[in-house]
């Protein structure tokens, strides 16, 4: 490296770091997004549709591709299916949200990690709450449904072997096709099923 270079590049301030809010993320639509500051102007529904349809479930080591906004889907469909009120379907829907954000990370790393990830997740899942109306407190259903999609997801997209690791979760085979949103392969698909039914829901509550 030349001196010249070597100079030039002391210079140059990190982009994703600001003094007065923090540290941010260059999202999709060209907007950053300050982790311990977020304005809810940051906050839109086309960066969180297309970050988490190119997110995967199980920190990638799943078998074929599955993610989080197909999850999401999944678990709107299955509390639509139980017979419950649109508002628990969008909440359904959005409640990975945070992790267009701070990432779908595993839940081992979370713990490993500490209350620092639990702290900025919940800074941002407030101002997502803020942002569109949505109880911060997650509704039994959809507690209920995330855990129903995790093994329809586990079901499908592991092999009986790999499914050991899973423990009692993994011990269900569940075929379920028409919640798990398998059949939306490529990210433009997903993003814009995921997009849609947000527009639907959202313009029923």
């Amino acid at each position: 490296m030349t001196r010249e270079l070597s100079k030039e590049l002391a210079t140059i301030k990190p982009w994703e770091e600001d003094s007065s809010r923090g540290y941010s993320q260059g999202l999709h639509s060209g907007t950053l997004f300050y982790f311990e500051d977020p304005d809810l102007k940051e906050i839109r529904i086309d960066d969180i549709a297309h970050a988490l349809s190119n997110e995967c479930r199980f920190g990638g080591h799943c078998n074929s591709f599955y993610s989080v906004a197909q999850h999401s889907l999944c678990v709107s469909k299955l509390i639509a299916g139980a017979g419950f009120s649109v508002e628990a379907q969008f909440q359904g829907l959005m409640h990975d949200a945070t992790e267009a954000y701070v990432k779908d990370i595993p839940t081992g790393l979370k713990r490993a990690i500490g209350p620092a990830y639990r702290s900025l997740e919940s800074n941002v899942w407030k101002a997502i709450c803020t942002k569109y109306a949505l109880e911060e407190e997650l509704l039994e259903v959809v507690k209920w449904a995330d855990r129903e999609a995790l093994k329809i997801e586990i079901s499908s997209l592991f092999t009986t072997d790999q499914r050991r690791m899973f423990g009692d979760l993994g011990q269900e085979h569940i075929e379920m096709r028409e919640y798990s949103s398998f059949s939306l392969g490529s990210h433009g698909a997903v993003r814009y099923a995921f997009l849609e039914r947000f527009r639907d829901l959202n313009g029923r509550r």
